[in-house]
């Protein structure tokens, strides 16, 4: 099962777990664990703007890596974002795509994410 994270509508702090988009109401939901029935007060309503998936992958320093975070790549340490199209995750640096894949990943740091912290892509070009 993917997990997600977003951010919940009623007090922004995250949330962690499984995606439900409920298309008549355009609303989307996470909820912490898929494999048992919840109840509907552990439905959470979150921005989708604010919706990344979980890469698999950790940073140089054993954090989890998600869609939407702002990191610092190679040895050069360019800061962009992580972002997912066609079933890859990737991030963008001199208007190239560079695959994130496990074998790179002691050269990235998460330093955040865009939502909370969009000050670090200003100026970068990057993101």
């Amino acid at each position: 099962m993917r997990q997600y994270r977003g951010k919940r509508l009623d007090n922004g702090e995250w949330v962690y777990g499984s995606l439900l988009f409920v298309p008549y109401t355009g609303m989307t939901y996470m909820f912490r664990d898929a494999a048992r029935i919840v109840k509907l007060s552990e439905i959470i309503p979150v921005d989708p703007k604010t919706v990344g998936q979980y890469t698999g992958l950790k940073d140089r320093n054993g954090r989890e890596i998600y869609e939407g975070d702002v990191v610092k790549v190679g040895m050069d340490e360019r800061i962009t974002s992580v972002s997912y199209e066609a079933g890859c995750f990737y991030t963008i640096i001199d208007d190239s795509r560079y695959r994130l894949g496990g074998w790179e990943t002691e050269s990235v740091e998460v330093l955040g994410n865009k939502f909370d912290h969009p000050h670090l892509l200003k100026g970068d070009g990057n993101a």
